[in-house]
């Protein structure tokens, strides 16, 4: 496993739409909503989050939208969604294209203490994470 040094987070517990949430991330230089495209960021993103008093145990925007029910999941930079990875969605999900769910979020699962990938619909309001 390799860690990036250079991978900083800031956590927004402000509610807003995955839009909203993305557009607010870009407002600085280098940042966006961030983006689980390797499993020790998955990691790295809920050991903070449960170990932050007050930050654990919500539902955040992270980086991943699909334009419509028959197209692939993509980050915002054009890349696939590795949807092999299987162990980081949510118990199924993603869910059924006909939910219309086309954003991507990190939900947390109480059952088992984890957060997982999960799909939902964009003008959902959640708190957000911002890498840099």
């Amino acid at each position: 496993m390799q860690l990036d040094v250079n991978f900083r987070l800031q956590i927004y517990t402000t509610e807003k739409n995955q839009t909203e949430a993305e557009l607010d991330c870009r407002r600085e230089p280098n940042r966006h909503l961030v983006i689980f495209d390797e499993e020790w960021k998955i990691n790295a993103v809920e050991s903070t989050l449960m170990l932050c008093t007050g930050y654990h145990l919500k539902d955040y925007w992270i980086d991943g939208t699909r334009q419509n029910i028959l197209t692939d999941w993509k980050f915002t930079d054009g890349r696939n969604i590795p949807m092999a990875q299987t162990t980081f969605w949510h118990m199924d999900n993603p869910d059924s294209p006909n939910k219309n769910k086309s954003c991507l979020r990190l939900k947390y699962r109480g059952t088992v203490d984890r957060y997982r990938l999960d799909d939902r619909k964009c003008d959902v309001l959640n708190p957000y994470i911002c890498e840099y």
